[in-house]
């Protein structure tokens, strides 16, 4: 009896040390080249910046967030890995090393912040102005909202930029965007603003009767961001490299562009 309990003992202790050492992968750039391969973490719910589409019968994952990523594998000369899983579990997974990094628009946050290092951003977002087209010459800057029926998604940072700014509007909040649009296509709301790249798939579906204004609105959040470990600074700098060129190239714009279009089709 002793004996199993010595080791019971042993075995507690053990698993102690364990996640300071052994249960925590190495994500650096060196470990990564070694095992061949990068794991990229994601939620693939978010088109254009990452979905699920069929291919040839089977699933695959694509979007501007997954064509970065490879851009960061070739860097690297690895494979890319790409891993979906919930939205809440990335944060936690790079931290723990199940993923060597998360991409799935993803704003940088002070609370994040504290737990997982962040790259430049890739996308930095702005906000379009939706209005159906018999109203478009009525509604081309923000200033022309005023007394208007204007239709916002809940929660959003287009919500937040709306309701900080005290505009003399009449503001609604609906939880779903689809939602928005087709009130908006109804005329029971004057303006819908929305996230440009969602703006853009909706502008695409609805090319008939909706247009944007010509003004855009700055959003104040950071933009979208690569999440890596804390202090896993060789990694950080290679992601920094490869978004500073693909930026410098507009190769993220060609990529929103490319993907826009592929939800768009995807959606009809």
């Amino acid at each position: 009896m002793k004996k199993v309990i010595k080791f019971l003992v042993s075995l507690a202790v053990l698993m102690l040390v364990l996640p300071s050492s052994l249960a925590f992968a190495k994500s650096d750039v060196e470990s990564i080249q070694k095992n061949g391969k990068l794991v990229l973490g994601t939620s693939a719910d978010f088109p254009p910046f990452e979905w699920i589409i069929l291919k040839d019968g089977k699933e695959e994952v694509v979007g501007v967030d997954i064509e970065l990523g490879q851009k960061i594998a070739d860097e690297l000369g690895v494979e890319l890995e790409v891993r979906n899983v919930g939205f809440d579990t990335l944060i936690q997974s790079v931290k723990t090393g199940r993923i060597d990094m998360a991409l799935a628009g993803i704003s940088q946050t002070e609370e994040r912040a504290q737990q997982v290092d962040f790259s430049v951003p890739y996308y930095e977002g702005e906000s379009y102005i939706l209005v159906a087209k018999d109203k478009a010459d009525k509604v081309t800057t923000i200033q022309d909202l005023k007394d208007l029926k204007v239709g916002v998604q809940k929660g959003t940072i287009q919500e937040t930029y709306l309701l900080n700014n005290e505009m003399d509007i009449d503001l609604t909040s609906m939880p779903k965007n689809d939602v928005l649009i087709e009130t908006l296509k109804t005329g029971k709301l004057d303006a819908v603003v929305m996230d440009a790249v969602t703006a853009g798939e909706f502008l695409r579906m609805n090319e008939d009767t909706i247009t944007k204004a010509s003004e855009t609105i700055p959003t104040d959040d950071e933009g979208y961001s690569v999440a890596v470990a804390k202090d896993n600074t060789s990694l950080l700098e290679v992601i920094n490299k490869v978004i500073e060129e693909a930026k410098d190239n507009e190769e993220i714009k060609q990529s929103l562009e490319k993907y826009l279009d592929l939800a768009a089709e995807d959606n009809k």
